[in-house]
């Protein structure tokens, strides 16, 4: 016999690498991760990625670097949604 609640939700927690920071999220045990859409994106953003080299003298300056790219190949690669 099984015991205690067969909760639907996941707790997950993420951590920043630049920042450190923590962040707690739930998510749908049954959560469908990947939308032909998103799979679509993600593929985009991996051919415009391709053949980046982070510059910067510290971590935290080619982490920013990263980051700034992602962005813009997300950008051209039509993100559709997310903050502006």
């Amino acid at each position: 016999m099984k015991r205690g609640l067969d909760l639907a939700w996941e707790i997950y927690s993420h951590r920043d690498p630049v920042t450190g920071q923590t962040k707690q999220f739930a998510r749908d045990k049954h959560a469908r991760q990947s939308s032909p859409n998103l799979i679509r994106h993600k593929q985009c953003v991996a051919e415009e990625m391709r053949g980046f080299h982070p510059v910067g003298a510290t971590p935290r300056e080619r982490s920013q670097s990263i980051r700034q790219a992602l962005a813009a190949a997300s950008r051209r690669c039509g993100s559709g949604g997310g903050r502006r």
